[in-house]
């Protein structure tokens, strides 16, 4: 019963996104130092691999290749095939990257093998608790010993959930404090879990032990 209702909710994210992948670009600011910020927050290793889930219409991508170097592997993962149409169609040129269409809860990845799990903007889009656990839990199977979760921002919570509430399709879709969210990456066994947030972003991480 729990998994027809997770895949139910998915689906539901899945028609919002394809519907508005065309302007999605075009009525959404971009905050290019800020993303910068968030990735130096993150420390990713030069050369490491990072699955970016919920990669939308790739965002955070060169910024990716630019903090990896040109040894790094990106996975970018999103279940829209529009978003990720769009994705390609800037970034497909792009060695590192390869792009993979599916639900982040139901994709198979190899165990053990990233050096970090990121998701930008994409979060509050889980909109149940098992929704969250299951991605937190799938996060910390494909990380390696030591890799981190992170769970990202451009904006502040306040505004992620003052912009959902104006959509009827995403009133549930809401953030939860960054306290909240580090206490779900340690019942999940994350260690030295740091939540961030001020007026302009918003930063969580957990590292697997």
């Amino acid at each position: 019963i729990l998994r027809k209702h997770v895949e139910k909710a998915m689906e539901k994210g899945v028609k919002f996104f394809d519907r508005y992948a065309a302007k999605w670009d075009a009525t959404r600011d971009t905050y290019p130092s800020r993303l910068r910020f968030l990735l130096d927050l993150a420390a990713l290793p030069l050369g490491g691999r990072v699955l970016d889930a919920g990669s939308g219409t790739g965002v955070l991508l060169p910024y990716l290749v630019e903090a990896l170097g040109p040894q790094g592997h990106i996975t970018a993962v999103d279940f829209s095939s529009q978003m990720l149409a769009l994705a390609k169609a800037k970034f497909g040129d792009y060695a590192a990257i390869d792009f993979r269409c599916g639900d982040i809860l139901q994709l198979e990845f190899p165990p053990a093998s990233y050096d970090a799990v990121i998701c930008l903007n994409f979060f509050p889009h889980l909109t149940t608790l098992a929704q969250k656990q299951v991605y937190i839990a799938r996060a910390y199977a494909a990380l390696r010993p030591g890799g981190k979760i992170l769970i990202l921002h451009d904006i502040s919570r306040d505004a992620v959930n003052g912009v959902h509430s104006q959509c009827e399709e995403t009133l549930n879709d809401r953030l939860p404090s960054g306290i909240d969210v580090s206490a779900l990456l340690r019942a999940a066994g994350f260690i030295d879990t740091v939540g961030l947030e001020d007026d302009e972003l918003y930063f969580v991480r957990g590292i697997k032990k």
